[in-house]
Parts: C-alpha cells; structure tokens; sequence
C-alpha cells in the first residue's frame, strides 16, 4: 500500500537558495509590487515530466522552468519572450478579418513534453492570462505618440486610427511591458497570448509556432464561430481579449509518429497537429498543419461541448481517443483518431 506522508512534503519556491549555479530569474516579467523579491510574483501553472524532472510553465510571467528531482533545485528558468503574430484584434468589426500584426507574449497553460533524435523539446498552449493590475484596452493606453502616428497609417479608412474599436482600440493589452525606452509610455504594444501553440528547445529558443493556421482554420470550417465562446451568438466576441484561447495539450505517438491535440478553451474544439517533426509545425506543408473539430458544433449535448479544458489520448482495442474535459458545457467529449487508408506512396504537398 502506497500514501502521500506529510513529513515527506518539501516545498520548493524560485527563490535564490533553490536555483541551481548560474540561474537567475533575471529577465522574467514581474509585477511592479514584486520587483524587489520576484519569486514571490511566480505562478506556476502547469507540469510536463522529463527525464529526472519537469518542466513548469509560469504563465503570468511568460516563461517555462525546469525542476531537478535528484538536486532539488531549479536548472533553467526562461523567458519566451515576444512574438508577433497576425490575428483579427476587434471585436467591433462584425466580421472574421484577419490581418493586424500584434505582438504576443506566449504566456502557456498547459505545455508537455517530448524527445527527438535525444534532444527534449516543449510543446506549449499558449493562452495568455491577466492580473487585475496589468491590462489595458489599447484605446486607452499610454502610447509613445511616434508610435501611434506609425500605426495610424495602417487604419488610414478609421477615423480613430489605431486606436479605433474596429482596428486595435479595444485589444486587451498589457500596462506594464512595452516600454522598450524607460520612459513611462509603452512603445511595443503586447497582447497577453499568442492564440497558437508553440514548440520550444530546452534552451527556451521558440523552434516552431502554429502561427495564423488556428485562426485560419477556425474561420474557414466554422466560420459562425470565429473567435466566440462556443456559439454563433458569441461570433467574434472574444476577438478583442485572447481569442481561441488555447489552453489543453495531449500529445500521442500513434503508428510511429507524435501528435499534439491542442484544446482551444473559447471557440471550443480540439486541434490536431503532426509534431514529429519539432520544426515543421507551422510550415505550409502537410506535416504541421492541423486537423481541427469544433466540440460544440458535432456534440450532442445540449448546447455542444464547450470550454474544453483538460485532454488525455487514451488507446483502447487498438484505436486511439481523445478524451475532453468541457467545463461549461459539463460535458466529457470523446474523439476517435482516424487512421488515413494506407497508400503505396506519400500524397503530394500542395
């Protein structure tokens, strides 16, 4: 028989005395209140295994780190930075268009983990989330004024420019980073989130992201849905925040290749793509682009099954599912993993 004992508990912060020789946490996004002592601004949100370890997200502060099971203590902590990314930022425009360049912080949910060719790589939903102290609407920012007059010529048919509600007025941006001069105005506008999933190295260096393609795919297979909570009625409605919002990960080797099944937590659905490749996924082939279902569109609860939130991949009488955790809907979904008819050759890239 097997118990969880109390006087075998250890706890484990990021403070100095628990971070292996040479890790700092220096670079990290901290909040104002925490910048003398940031391990206590850290929020760890989810856990992937590795070999004698795991990999943590900390998702309020855009960054993975890596806990050491034998040393006790934490190997690498990594920022992951900025990146741009193409994404419809309005949620008054009455339509799915795609096309303002925003900057996005990954800020991950859940993350896991995976070898290839003895290198470990991790995979990340990146969600994005906020604190109630560090967003604004882009509106109603403080904006470096050489910025504004630049982006305003991007929206030169809105009258408010980039501060329109139909350009980038009313996109939730953060009020603490940005500021890439020191001077108190934010000269990089920066989305919490990059609606996509990302593949990084144990260095912390992106190697993939999905980029547009969950958005894209989204509109194009059910476009009434497009950036909503779930239903037709919510269309676009969560543009202007984080969009989609993925937020689950599972991945599964099936017939000797690794898959990623993304649950997009908004919109609702489960994304599949093929990662056997780390540095494939998002490159307009075959390997790496995703195979998406809307859950409340194909449900058949009442209502569909909405808010996906945890995944698992289980393997029962030789098939493979994809089991989704819905919270809004109160639902299980259970997705099967259709094999492809073999054939004698490998279907041409388009």
């Amino acid at each position: 028989m097997c118990a969880l004992g109390d006087t075998d508990a250890a706890t484990y912060d990021l403070s100095p005395s628990n971070l292996a020789a040479g890790v700092t946490l220096d670079g990290l996004r901290i909040g104002p209140a925490n910048r003398d002592t940031p391990w206590l601004d850290l929020e760890p949100e989810y856990i992937a295994p590795d070999n004698g370890g795991a990999w943590v997200s900390l998702q309020e502060n855009n960054a993975l780190a890596r806990f050491d099971l034998a040393g006790r203590t934490w190997t690498a902590v990594h920022s992951l930075g900025v990146h741009i990314q193409t994404i419809d930022a309005s949620d008054a425009d009455g339509q799915a268009r795609i096309d303002d360049e925003v900057a996005g912080m990954p800020m991950p949910d859940a993350i896991a983990s995976y070898v290839v060719d003895g290198a470990r790589y991790i995979v990340t939903a990146n969600e994005g989330d906020v604190r109630a102290d560090d967003r604004v609407r882009l509106g109603d920012a403080r904006l470096d004024p050489a910025v504004v007059s630049i982006l305003d010529l991007l929206y030169p048919d809105l009258a408010g420019g980039v501060r329109d509600d139909a350009a980038l007025g009313r996109l939730e941006i953060s009020s603490i980073d940005g500021d890439r001069d020191g001077d108190g105005d934010i000269d990089v506008p920066t989305m919490f989130g990059t609606r996509s999933m990302s593949i990084f190295d144990e260095q912390g260096r992106a190697v993939s992201d999905s980029g547009v393609f969950l958005r894209s795919v989204t509109a194009l297979l059910f476009p009434d849905r497009f950036n909503s909570n779930g239903d037709p009625a919510t269309f676009d409605t969560r543009s202007d925040d984080r969009g989609l919002e993925p937020e689950g990960l599972a991945l599964a080797t099936i017939d000797g290749r690794v898959y990623a099944f993304l649950g997009l937590e908004r919109t609702s659905g489960v994304a599949m793509f093929d990662i056997t490749d780390p540095r494939a996924v998002g490159s307009p082939t075959e390997i790496g682009l995703p195979i998406y279902i809307n859950t409340a569109a194909y449900s058949d609860a009442p209502g569909g099954g909405v808010g996906p939130e945890g995944l698992c991949v289980v393997q029962s009488r030789g098939e493979h599912y994809v089991l989704v955790a819905c919270e809004v809907s109160a639902t299980i979904e259970v997705l099967q993993v259709v094999r492809d008819a073999p054939t004698a050759d490998p279907p041409a890239s388009n």
